[in-house]
């Protein structure tokens, strides 16, 4: 698919988003009001689910690709005994090139070895994220009254129900290491609000006296 039909696509799919809004097809959602527990129960949740999630994808990984990657470390080896081995029955002899190539070409090969590795990973983790999405678990849901949800239109809600998938999914596959982040984040921001509100109120008692 060449660039231009991906940025084709993706005018396509901003102008639909548009016409869904601009023709009514969706209303806003009233989230209820956020409180520093909620937060911190439903990061921990997706935090906790994520650890068992990439555990379970560090098996899969390691049964498919371990043993690939353990044999081109292995013709490694073997490249690097090779040209050692040249060098201690020639010393005063260069090394024949092709020596050096194989070396390389096989460090090349566990390069891109690793690199579609990394991408696996992060497909299998995508895919995790959305199953376990779709089981259940969400983010934005969660947030939501249920009565709220009730009164949307069957469309809306099919759409908020993909939108909280394809999220909680993609937060899931950025890994547990990712939502720590959010979270320190986020204690950060509740932390900075709550000294700067102190600071008010000092402020304001000192005008008051």
């Amino acid at each position: 698919m060449g660039s231009r039909t991906k940025s084709w696509l993706f005018g396509a799919a901003v102008i639909l988003c548009l016409c869904a809004a601009a023709f009514g097809v969706t209303v806003p959602i009233h989230f209820n009001s956020v409180s520093v527990t909620a937060i911190a129960e439903l990061l921990a949740t997706i935090f906790v689910v994520t650890l068992f999630m990439e555990r379970a994808q560090e098996v899969i990984l390691t049964t498919v690709r371990a043993r690939g990657s353990e044999q081109l470390e292995l013709t490694i080896r073997k490249y690097k005994r090779a040209v050692q081995r040249q060098k201690k029955i020639a010393p005063e002899k260069a090394v024949e090139e092709r020596f050096y190539d194989q070396l390389e070409d096989a460090r090349i090969e566990k390069m891109d070895y690793r690199a579609f590795t990394r991408v696996l990973a992060l497909r299998l983790g995508l895919l995790f994220g959305l199953m376990i999405s779709i089981a259940g678990v969400r983010s934005i849901g969660v947030l939501v009254d249920e009565a709220v949800l009730g009164q949307l239109s069957s469309l809306q809600l099919r759409m908020f129900n993909v939108v909280d998938v394809l999220l909680t999914g993609g937060v899931m596959a950025g890994g547990s290491d990712g939502i720590h982040k959010m979270t320190e984040l986020y204690r950060s921001y509740v932390e900075i609000n709550v000294k700067r509100n102190k600071s008010k109120k000092r402020e304001l008692d000192v005008v008051e006296d």
